[in-house]
């Protein structure tokens, strides 16, 4: 069974976002390169060391002394969609927020961690930064460069990893701490349960948050708590006047919660402001009374029994699928897509499960038909990309990449078809098309 589970996490974490997702069609724009003009807020920056590595930069405004830093990481290498999303959030919270430009799916560790390590000198030698408090957090394959970098860099002192976790195949410990944040469909959602277990007991500090939501960054109400989190973690100066400022409204989310019968959920809101508190060697009584008092309730361990079962049923799923892989025809994964999309309308924990497990598919498929069309395995190619597109039909990636086998092997009629589908459903990646001479010889021969 570990073995099966090292399998699966390997698998996800040499494509964690398979999805070219239609919100980064219609994410923010990046600013222009404002390195001279003083007052844009956020700003585009090349690093003086190397002028090739550029980043994103958002600087609270009217904070007095050094200011802690968290820099993000997005597998599109799409700075943007962090930094404008929490740019309001990093001004609440008094932390200045980074996004790298060049980090993204596809390159070795090594560039990642050369990109990171080399935006964070440039911030540090530009702006008063608070050396002690430098973070890292990503999304997907950019929470997996976070935890890497990290690892090598001990000057993080904490990770946000959002939709990803790391590799703990290894029986490594970090030495930062690590907040996981995922949405409840969110395909790697069971990777974040394992690393939050595979934690337990150890040294390193962490902690586990779930949001009703997919594969996709966290919303804002979720990652204040994950910063709020590292502050306390990191004793920052100002990190009890935050807690104070956030203890209400996380009391009103835990009671609501609660009453809806939602008890886990409920638990992990008085456990993060209890956690928060031990950092800060407070004694915070009303979140320890309800945090175990909720625990004692007689449905909170019905519902963790739910929950592992969930969990490892899940596993054996994704290990089932996968096997399919080999045996299954077009009718069957047709008929099996059919049923797990119908059940994932359900509003239940096994109906989230198919969610995730339609996320899983997504990505094996991507995966499996990237390295298929990469070794020219014409019948392999074939069928796992049209198997893709049936798994995943609103995917934009699916017929983008069907349309690269069918124009490869002259299927020309079905190959434009597939490339129209394509854009239809979001496709704009016009430098992707130009890079693919099948794809340049098709539009070129109408």
């Amino acid at each position: 069974m570990r073995k099966q589970v090292i399998l699966i996490t390997l698998l996800c974490a040499i494509f964690c976002a398979c999805k070219q997702r239609k919100t980064e069609n219609n994410s923010p724009e990046i600013p222009a390169d404002s390195t001279n003009t003083s007052k844009q807020n956020p700003r585009l920056y090349n690093c003086s060391e190397d002028s090739t590595v550029k980043y994103l930069l958002f600087l609270p405004e009217n904070i007095s002394g050094e200011i802690p830093l968290l820099v993000f990481f997005d597998p599109s290498g799409n700075a943007a969609l962090p930094v404008i999303r929490y740019k309001e959030l990093a001004q609440k919270m008094g932390i200045a927020i980074a996004g790298s430009m060049n980090s993204r799916n596809g390159q070795t560790i090594g560039q990642s961690v050369y990109f990171g390590k080399t935006l964070i000198n440039d911030i540090i030698n530009k702006n008063k930064i608070d050396k002690e408090r430098i973070f890292a957090g990503g999304f997907s394959g950019g929470a997996r460069v976070a935890s890497r970098l990290a690892e090598m860099n001990p000057q993080i002192k904490a990770v946000i990893g959002n939709s990803a976790g790391f590799d703990i195949s290894s029986g490594y410990f970090p030495k930062f701490g690590f907040i996981g944040i995922g949405g409840s469909a969110d395909m790697n959602m069971l990777e974040l349960v394992n690393t939050h277990k595979y934690l337990n007991g150890s040294k390193t500090p962490h902690m586990l948050l779930m949001f009703n939501g997919t594969h996709e960054w966290a919303p804002a109400q979720e990652m204040e708590k994950s910063i709020l989190w590292m502050l306390c973690l990191s004793k920052h100066p100002d990190a009890k006047s935050q807690l104070d400022k956030i203890e209400s409204e996380i009391k009103a989310i835990a009671d609501s919660l609660e009453n809806k019968n939602n008890l886990l959920q409920a638990a992990t809101e008085w456990e993060t402001l209890l956690g928060c508190s031990k950092f800060l060697d407070l004694n915070n009584k009303n979140a320890e009374d309800n945090y175990y008092r909720i625990k004692k309730l007689p449905g909170f361990n019905n519902l963790i029994d739910e929950m592992s079962g969930i969990w490892n049923k899940e596993t054996a799923e994704q290990n089932r699928l996968m096997q399919g892989f080999q045996k299954w025809n077009i009718t069957e994964w047709e008929a099996e897509t059919a049923s797990l999309k119908k059940t994932s309308e359900q509003k239940t924990q096994t109906g989230s499960m198919h969610k995730r497990l339609l996320g899983f598919l997504s990505l094996y498929f991507y995966s499996n038909t990237n390295r298929t069309l990469a070794t020219s395995d014409s019948s392999a190619s074939g069928r796992s990309s049209a198997i893709y597109t049936i798994v995943d039909p609103e995917n934009p990636e699916a017929w983008f990449l069907r349309a690269i086998h069918l124009a490869r092997y002259q299927h020309n009629n079905a190959a434009k078809l597939a490339l129209a589908l394509a854009q239809t459903k979001g496709f704009n990646d016009q430098t992707r098309v130009a890079a693919q001479p099948e794809l340049m010889q098709l539009m070129n021969n109408p």
